[in-house]
């Protein structure tokens, strides 16, 4: 970012505002970084070599805000508020991309931010002292994980982990809770997201409660189908990743896919995996 870009929006930053930009900066989470603020003879700001996932920029020309629309318009969709709110609300998010595969927190790591997930998939993931892995929660956009409602931060008990690129609202945990008592808006959403992972997490209680290791594997089988047409399931999922998702084995994975196929129940066809009788799967969940 330069002073001409700036200057095509009608903004100047001068040497004041690097101040007040630096000192925002060092308020802020770590995940915020300044790199570099070269200056010019006349005290004009040349050159920002990197501003790190920030959509808002304090100090510039008189305080004025540099707003990124599509940010807010995003957090305007998940809190479903007027355009002043979201932009109030993003006034105290940072936003933040993760790669594929991504570790967004780290399990035992002590977070003082809460995370809101905008756009990709995330899992959180706990892993026991004997290396064996259990898929706890699947994020989607609108979801909400991190120092959630702790305002001193709290201790990560799963790791989570990008499985998609992803596109994150991040909030200091202090910050959040003052957005909660200040907007009602956002307490709807959290209240929302909660109670869809309070259900997801019902669900496979009770689905490991009372389904077999293959019935789980049956019923996960047509859930990623109904996901799309019905019947395809694109690309056809891989073993290791749905066994934990039913909390069971590879081995059992392999092993159960392998019979709807011998079967005729499924089949698989340039990358797919197709369920040919929906009807008779939906039997053989027990």
């Amino acid at each position: 970012m330069d002073t001409g870009w700036l200057a095509t929006r009608g903004l100047e930053v001068n040497g004041s505002a690097v101040a007040s930009l630096q000192q925002h900066l060092r308020q802020r989470s770590p995940i915020i970084r300044l790199l570099q603020a070269a200056r010019q003879g006349s005290g004009w700001v040349s050159h920002f070599e990197e501003i790190e996932a920030r959509n808002i920029i304090p100090g510039v020309a008189g305080d004025q805000h540099l707003v990124n629309p599509e940010f807010n318009a995003m957090l305007q969709a998940v809190f479903a508020c007027s355009a002043d709110i979201a932009a109030s609300i993003g006034g105290r998010a940072t936003e933040r991309y993760f790669p594929l595969n991504a570790i967004i927190v780290r399990q035992g790591d002590h977070c003082d931010s809460a995370f809101l997930l905008l756009a990709g998939r995330a899992n959180a993931l706990s892993y026991g002292v004997e290396g064996q892995t259990v898929l706890l929660h699947e994020y989607r956009p609108g979801d909400f994980f991190g120092a959630v409602g702790f305002p001193e931060g709290s201790f990560e008990d799963a790791e989570v982990l990008a499985v998609e690129r992803s596109r994150t609202a991040i909030f200091l945990a202090l910050d959040f809770l003052a957005l909660l008592e200040r907007h009602g808006c956002v307490g709807v959403a959290l209240s929302r997201a909660l109670m869809r992972q309070l259900r997801a997490t019902a669900g496979k209680v009770v689905e490991r409660s009372t389904l077999s290791a293959a019935g789980r594997i049956h019923a996960e089988l047509l859930r990623l189908a109904r996901l799309g047409d019905g019947r395809s399931i694109d690309p056809a999922p891989v073993l290791s990743k749905l066994a934990m998702r039913v909390n069971t084995t590879r081995e059992t994975a392999s092993r159960t896919i392998n019979a709807l196929l011998r079967r005729g129940i499924a089949k698989r066809e340039r990358g797919k995996l197709v369920i040919v009788s929906p009807r008779q799967l939906e039997e053989m969940i027990v």
